[in-house]
């Protein structure tokens, strides 16, 4: 059924609200499991939205263009972003965060199998064995265990591009003025005061971890199920981190996304602002969250249109 919605500026205010969340969530103390410090997670919401402009030289040709390997052009793509000395990024690392989040902001439909098995080995390479002091099976063919930790810093850095970028999306299809993000000065002064970020055991958290190529072509996904809310990391989570995770694992195309816990919630705030929340999904009339008169065919008929234009297949 139809129901009463609410005034533009009304509506308005409720996206500032949520969206006026994020810059304190970049600059508070990194989430348990986290491998950023908190000027790389800026860092990564500054380079998704240089993504949007940057012209990284893809060959217009490309389409057509036979064996053309995405990752292995991304490789060698020439991008560039001055990472403050501050940050202690590591060569390495700065070329993973950067090409990473421009393929993830500006390429999403060019991520294939290939792309997705590189760019866990460099994770791997990375942040689990920067100094090559041992020699390890690539994350590929290793245990579960390392799969899903290459995972949840995937998830991390995806997340965190991905909200930055919608921010920026959302707010030049209203022609208004793209909010700032946090200053790295600002990131380092509130770094000062962070306590050590604490590990998350994922093989803890979760009972399960799923890999079925008719459900997910192939990066690990979850159902609700899978969290195991007995673990000491389950019951550590604050209250409304862990009633959060638990809402939002299972569903929809963020089944492969939601290894990063504080992370996803703080993308889902976002995007059940924008588009709809889950409760919603059913409701094929109006919403009375949205402006009043905006019906659920309008808001398909954007999305599909978008889906399409970057060929993405949800």
């Amino acid at each position: 059924m139809f129901k009463k919605g609410i005034s533009p500026d009304k509506r308005k205010n409720n996206v500032f609200n949520v969206v006026s969340k994020f810059n304190p969530y970049l600059l508070s103390p990194p989430p348990p499991g986290s491998v950023l410090n908190c000027i790389e997670r800026v860092a990564v919401a500054c380079i998704a939205r240089e993504a949007i402009t940057y012209s990284d030289g893809l060959p217009d040709n490309v389409c057509t263009m036979p064996n053309f390997n995405f990752y292995t052009w991304m490789e060698k793509a020439s991008i560039h972003f001055d990472f403050p000395s501050a940050s202690n990024t590591s060569e390495q690392k700065k070329e993973l965060l950067l090409k990473s989040v421009h393929a993830i902001t500006r390429h999403q439909h060019r991520l294939d199998e290939d792309w997705y098995r590189r760019t866990q080995s460099k994770i791997q390479s990375v942040f689990l064995n920067p100094n090559k002091k041992v020699d390890v099976v690539d994350v590929n063919d290793s245990d579960v265990a390392a799969k899903l930790r290459c995972h949840q810093i995937f998830c991390e850095i995806m997340s965190i591009a991905i909200a930055s970028s919608a921010i920026q999306m959302y707010f030049l299809t209203l022609d208004e003025k793209v909010p700032d993000l946090p200053t790295f000065e600002e990131a380092e002064n509130s770094s000062k005061s962070h306590p050590a970020t604490k590990d998350l055991n994922m093989m803890s958290l979760l009972k399960e971890v799923r890999w079925d190529d008719e459900v997910s072509d192939f990066a690990p996904y979850l159902k609700k199920e899978d969290v195991n809310k007995e673990s000491t990391e389950y019951k550590e989570m604050e209250d409304d981190i862990a009633k959060g995770y638990i809402n939002i694992v299972g569903k929809g195309p963020r089944l492969c996304f939601t290894f990063s816990p504080n992370d996803n919630i703080m993308l889902m705030d976002i995007v059940k602002c924008y588009y709809i929340k889950d409760e919603d999904m059913k409701n094929f009339w109006s919403f009375s969250d949205k402006c009043d008169g905006v019906t659920r065919f309008q808001l398909e008929t954007i999305a599909t249109g978008y889906s399409d234009a970057v060929e993405c297949d949800y």
